[in-house]
């Protein structure tokens, strides 16, 4: 059973003659239960409580990131992947009504007329604003990489419950 509220209402309900087992294709447990009124009713309690626990059991389900290049080559230039950063949340001032494909790679610009940050940037897709980094080390890290020998690659990843950005950023080094 998928809903964890579902499962704990059946089991209480009906798990004292196998009804949750029946539900998982276990059949025979389910025959067990019912000849045995939930095996005694310990079985039931049992079941009842593992239920009941499933609901604390916070486990987030596996998010892809995009597939990272150790090595870039542009323009005949060969670059070395120096540090990746995976779920970069960027703040999102506006939902957007369009779509972004998963691992699309992305612009970024600096807005030094950022009435906020001076050191503002925000990543574009498509040429548009779809986020700004927040105020930090990553910020500094992206101001210190925007010079010769160094490249930045930015990657969609997904939009965040509250409707925030979602990047991967990886930080390329010139190989000589």
């Amino acid at each position: 059973m998928k809903r964890k509220s579902m499962r704990i209402l059946i089991t209480i309900l009906g798990g004292w003659f196998g009804l949750h087992r029946y539900l998982n294709h276990q059949i025979g447990l389910g025959v067990l239960y019912t000849l045995t009124f939930g095996l005694f009713g310990i079985g039931w309690f049992i079941d009842i409580y593992r239920a009941c626990a499933s609901l604390y059991d916070f486990k987030p389900p596996v998010q892809p990131v995009p597939t990272v290049e150790e090595i870039l080559t542009i323009d005949s230039r060969v670059y070395k992947l120096s540090y990746s950063y995976n779920r970069v949340e960027l703040y999102t001032m506006h939902s957007f009504n369009f779509t972004v494909p998963f691992g699309a790679q992305l612009g970024f610009r600096t807005e030094p007329s950022n009435t906020y940050d001076s050191r503002a940037i925000y990543f574009l897709w498509n040429n548009t604003n779809i986020g700004y980094i927040h105020i930090g080390r990553l910020q500094d890290m992206i101001h210190d990489y925007m010079r010769p020998g160094r490249y930045i690659l930015a990657k969609y990843e997904g939009l965040t419950e509250d409707g925030n950005v979602l990047i991967t950023l990886s930080f390329y080094k010139e190989s000589l």
